[in-house]
């Protein structure tokens, strides 16, 4: 068994348990067209500074504020915790157009979980979103780099060449390696 293809809850954690409630209220009220799913990457998006550095939200509104977005990034989530996520009702009563999903990086944090692990999990969330939302789109964004250690980095690298391959000629899902925007030289 793969853990990082099983549901692992976090509603033992309040802050998460609420956070989970209150997107439950916001998508049954807006009716999205657009759904970000992530992990603390995704949950930035709606901080509000001070400081000016972590004032994410007013981005967020100038490109998102008229789709009909919902940022449903949770932060410290791994594959886990979104198969979780998504099992549990994220996306029941929906139809959004396009599901943005940014997953993986903290599966390489203290977890230490393989990249054939993560991937492995990243697959279940993508044949869930598929399953429940068979005419919604996915972009999968590639795990984004970080200077954690030497295997986070090869892990990394190894998650976004399997991924890219797989999904080179899906029609459901459209990978996107963004990791190179990131990168120093």
């Amino acid at each position: 068994t793969i853990v990082a293809t099983l549901p692992i809850s976090r509603m033992d954690l309040p802050w998460w348990r609420e956070r989970f409630e209150a997107k439950q209220v916001e998508l049954r009220e807006k009716h999205p067209r657009l759904i970000f799913l992530g992990d603390s990457i995704t949950q930035n998006w709606e901080r509000r500074g001070p400081p000016d550095w972590a004032d994410d939200a007013p981005v967020w509104q100038r490109f998102y504020g008229d789709r009909d977005a919902v940022n449903l990034g949770f932060i410290g989530d791994t594959t886990a915790s979104l198969i979780w996520r998504i099992r549990n009702g994220e996306l029941d009563g929906i139809s959004p157009k396009v599901v943005v999903v940014l997953i993986g990086a903290n599966n390489l944090g203290r977890l230490h979980w393989s990249a054939e692990d993560t991937v492995a999990g990243i697959d279940t969330i993508n044949s869930e979103v598929h399953r429940r939302l068979p005419r919604t789109k996915v972009v999968l964004l590639g795990v984004l780099p970080s200077d954690r250690t030497a295997w986070a980095t090869e892990t990394t690298v190894a998650i976004n060449h399997t991924l890219a391959a797989r999904y080179a000629h899906d029609g459901f899902v459209t990978f996107l390696d963004v990791g190179r925007v990131f990168m120093r030289d």
